[in-house]
C-alpha cells in the first residue's frame, strides 16, 4: 500500500506513515505489516463503513486470502489499541458488512522533502514476537509494559537517519542553523511546527439513515404519501454536503418499514451515526408530520419537531428538516442548496399528490404498474406544466417500460429521453433525470462520451445517490474500465448496504473484471441476505460457468430461471458449455420461436450460438441486436463473448458500436 507521508493522532496514539510506526505516549506498539496496512486503511477512511471485501482487495491486492486473515488483523489492531469489541472507542464492527474507524482523527501533513525530527522512544510494547513480525499466522503475543525491552530509536534529521543517537552536523554554521530549526520544530516553538506541518483536522464524515415515515393516519391509502415523503427527505438530506454527510439509500431503509428493531440495531446494520425517524398522522385540519433526529451511539434525541403539511407550500417542512439537521451536525449549507431552496415554487396539491402516487408505484418495481405510474405523472404535468420532478418521473417510467420489455424499446425510449431532457431544462440539478438520460445515451444512443459526462454531472449534483453510482458502474464496465467499475459498485453498496440488486451488481463488477472467485463470494453473500433472490442465483451460475463448475452452474441458473426476468437467455449457452448439446439446441429452438413475438432478445440467441461454437450465426444475431437497440453495448464486459475477440468481425463491431478497441 502506497500512502502519502503523514502523521495521524487519535486518542493517545500516533501513527506515522513515514516509517510505518504506531506509538502510544512515546512507547512503540509493534504491528505486523498487514495489521498496520489494515489499520491505516480504516484510519484514512475514518467515519466511513469499509466493507470486508474492500479491505481484502486493498491490503491483500496481490494474493487471495480468506476472511480469516482480515479477522486476525482486526483482532490484533484492537489489541494494540486496547479497544473493546462490545464498547469500541476506535474500531467498530458492522455485522456482515465491514468495519468503521469511529474515533476523531487529527492529521499532520509532513513536508515532502524530508521528515521532521522525532522524539526518542522510551520503550516498545510488543504485539507479536520478533519471529512472528512478518508471519501471516499465529496468535498475537503480548509483553506487559513493566517487562518491555528498553530500546532507543535514532533521531532523524531532515530525512537522514543517523546510525546512532548522535545528530548529524553539516558544518559549523549550517549545522547550527539546521539544529536550531530542528529543535524549534521538536518543541513547537511559537507554533512553528504547526505551521510547517500544516496541521489540519480531517472533517469526519457523518452517516445518516432516514427511516420510513410511519403511516399513522389510519388509512393504508396514505402509504404512498408516507413513502413519497420519506424518499423526498432522503434526497433533500443527501444533497446537503456529500463530503460531510453520507445518507443511506431508500432501498436499504425500507427494510425497516414493517420490522423495526431499536435504533442501536438499525445503526449497526446500516453502519450509520444518526437516524432520522418520524410519522405522518391526521391533524385537526391537515396532515401532521413529526420528525426526530437521534444519535445512534447513545440514542440521544438531538432535536424533534412537528410540522403541518401546508398545501400551499408542501416543501417547507423538508427545507426545515434539512436546515435543522445540518445545524445539529455542524454542516454548513452549500450555496447550491441555499439557491435550490430559494428557487422552489409552490406546487398545486393535486399535482403533488399525483406525482407522489406515481413515484410510489415506480419504487415497488412491479412492471405491471409502470403504465399506471406513467398516467399519474402525466396527470401531474397537466396540472403543473413546469413540474420538473414529474417530467423526471415520466422519464423513469418510460425507460423502465422499455427495460422490462412491457413495450418495445424503440417505442418508449425516445419518449423517456424527451421527458428527461425537459426535466433538466426546468431544473438541471435533478439527479434521477440526469442518471436516466445518461443510461439512455449509452444503452440506446451508443453515445458513450455523452453518457460519461452526464453520469459525472449526476454524481456532482448528488454524490450520495446510490443509484447513480450503481448505474455508472455498469457504464464503466461496458467501456472496459473494470477497476473503476468496481470502485463505483462498492460506493453504491456503501450507500445502499441492504439492497439485493446493488449487492448483485457489485458481484457483476467483479465478474466483468474476470475476478470470478470474488464474484462468486459476493453473489453468495447476497443469497445470505435472501436465499430466494433469483437474480443472485442466475448470476452465480454464470460465474461458476466460467470456473468450469458446470453442474453447479446449471443448477443455479435453473433456480433463477423461474422468476428472474431474462435469465432464460443464458440457459442454452450454459448447456452448450457443459457439453449438453441436445439440451442447448432445444433451448435455441425455443428462443427462435420466442423471437417471432419479440419475447426474447437477439443477443440471447447469439449467446447460445457462441456456446455451440457457431461464430457466423453468433455475429449475425449480434448485428440484429445492434439494429434493435439491444444490449450489444455490453459486449466488452460479459466474459461469455470472449471466444469472439480474436475474430476481425469483433473489432469491426466494436468500432461501429463506438466502443474503444
Amino acid at each position: 500500500m502506497k500512502n502519502p507521508v503523514a502523521t495521524y493522532r487519535f486518542g493517545k496514539f500516533t501513527l506515522q506513515t513515514a516509517d510505518r510506526r504506531l506509538s502510544s505516549d512515546g512507547h512503540e506498539v509493534y504491528l505486523r505489516p498487514k495489521t498496520y496496512d489494515t489499520l491505516l486503511y480504516l484510519l484514512e477512511r475514518h467515519g466511513h463503513l469499509v466493507g470486508k471485501q474492500e479491505l481484502l482487495d486493498t491490503v491483500w491486492a496481490d494474493v487471495e486470502v480468506t476472511e480469516n486473515a482480515l479477522t486476525r488483523c482486526i483482532k490484533e489492531a484492537r489489541a494494540a489499541l486496547s479497544d473493546e469489541v462490545q464498547h469500541p472507542a476506535f474500531l467498530r464492527t458492522i455485522p456482515r458488512l465491514g468495519y468503521e474507524f469511529i474515533a476523531d482523527v487529527e492529521r499532520l501533513e509532513e513536508p515532502s522533502n524530508g521528515e521532521v525530527v522525532e522524539e526518542e522512544l522510551r520503550a516498545v510494547r510488543v504485539v507479536t514476537t520478533e519471529g512472528e513480525a512478518d508471519a501471516e499466522s499465529g496468535p498475537p503475543v503480548w509483553v506487559e509494559d513493566s517487562a518491555a525491552v528498553a530500546v532507543s530509536r535514532p533521531r532523524m534529521l531532515l530525512a537522514q537517519r543517523a546510525p546512532n543517537k548522535t545528530p548529524i552536523v553539516f558544518g559549523t554554521v549550517a549545522g547550527v542553523v539546521v539544529l536550531a530549526i530542528a529543535v524549534s520544530l521538536a518543541v513547537n516553538l511559537h507554533g512553528l511546527r504547526d505551521r510547517v506541518l500544516k496541521r489540519v483536522r480531517s472533517p469526519r464524515v457523518a452517516s445518516l439513515a432516514v427511516l420510513p415515515l410511519e403511516n399513522l393516519t389510519g388509512s393504508e391509502k396514505q402509504d404512498y404519501l408516507s413513502e413519497g415523503l420519506t424518499e423526498e427527505i432522503i434526497t433533500e438530506l443527501a444533497r446537503l454536503d456529500p463530503a460531510r454527510l453520507g445518507v443511506i439509500a431508500r432501498a436499504s431503509v425500507m427494510k425497516f418499514k414493517t420490522n423495526r428493531p431499536d435504533v442501536g440495531e438499525i445503526g449497526r446494520q446500516l453502519g450509520v451515526d444518526y437516524v432520522l425517524e418520524g410519522a405522518v398522522r391526521s391533524g385537526s385540519e391537515r396532515l401532521a408530520i413529526t420528525v426526530q433526529l437521534i444519535r445512534v451511539s447513545d440514542q440521544t434525541h438531538l432535536w424533534a419537531q412537528e410540522y403541518e403539511l401546508n398545501p400551499d407550500d408542501p416543501l417547507s417542512w423538508e427545507r426545515s428538516v434539512a436546515e435543522r439537521t445540518a445545524s445539529a451536525l455542524s454542516i454548513e449549507l452549500l450555496p447550491a442548496v441555499q439557491k435550490r431552496h430559494a428557487g422552489k415554487h409552490a406546487i398545486k396539491p393535486e399535482a403533488r399528490e399525483a406525482y407522489l402516487r406515481g413515484r410510489y408505484l415506480l419504487a415497488n418495481r412491479d412492471f405491471a404498474t409502470f403504465t399506471q405510474a406513467l398516467e399519474y405523472f402525466q396527470k401531474a404535468i397537466e396540472s403543473e406544466p413546469e413540474y420538473a420532478e414529474a417530467y423526471g418521473g415520466m422519464a423513469d417510467a418510460y425507460w423502465l417500460l422499455g427495460t422490462y420489455g412491457v413495450f418495445q424499446r424503440n417505442e418508449v425510449v425516445p419518449k423517456a429521453k424527451a421527458a428527461a431532457t425537459k426535466a433538466l431544462a426546468l431544473d438541471d440539478t435533478l439527479t434521477d433525470a440526469r442518471r436516466t438520460l445518461a443510461s439512455i445515451r449509452y444503452e440506446y444512443d451508443l453515445d458513450f462520451a455523452g453518457a460519461g459526462k452526464d453520469f459525472r454531472s449526476a454524481i456532482e449534483s448528488n454524490a450520495n445517490d446510490a443509484g447513480t453510482h450503481q448505474w455508472y458502474a455498469g457504464y464503466l464496465a461496458a467501456m472496459g474500465e473494470f477497476d473503476e467499475a468496481i470502485r463505483e459498485a462498492k460506493k453504491a453498496a456503501q450507500l445502499n448496504p441492504l439492497s439485493l440488486n446493488v449487492s448483485v451488481d457489485l458481484g457483476r463488477a467483479y465478474y466483468f473484471a474476470r475476478q470470478y472467485d470474488l464474484a462468486i463470494a459476493q453473489f453468495r453473500k447476497t443469497l445470505q441476505l435472501d436465499p430466494n433472490f433469483a437474480r443472485a442465483h442466475s448470476q452465480l451460475g454464470m460465474a461458476l460457468l466460467e470456473k468450469g463448475q458446470y453442474d453447479e452452474a446449471l443448477a443455479e441458473i435453473r433456480t433463477g430461471l423461474g422468476s428472474s426476468h431474462g435469465v432464460s437467455i443464458w440457459l442454452g449457452h450454459a448447456y452448450a458449455r457443459a457439453g449438453k448439446t441436445a439440451e442447448a439446441k432445444e433451448q435455441l429452438a425455443a428462443q427462435l420461436d420466442q423471437w417471432k413475438s419479440r419475447h426474447t432478445i437477439a443477443d440471447g440467441i447469439a449467446l447460445t450460438y457462441v456456446g455451440l461454437g457457431d461464430k457466423d450465426q453468433a455475429f449475425a444475431w449480434l448485428e440484429t441486436d445492434l439494429e434493435n437497440h439491444g444490449s450489444v453495448y455490453m459486449i466488452k464486459a460479459w466474459p461469455y463473448w470472449d471466444p469472439l475477440r480474436s475474430d476481425p468481425r469483433y473489432r469491426d463491431l466494436l468500432r461501429r458500436i463506438g466502443l474503444p478497441n
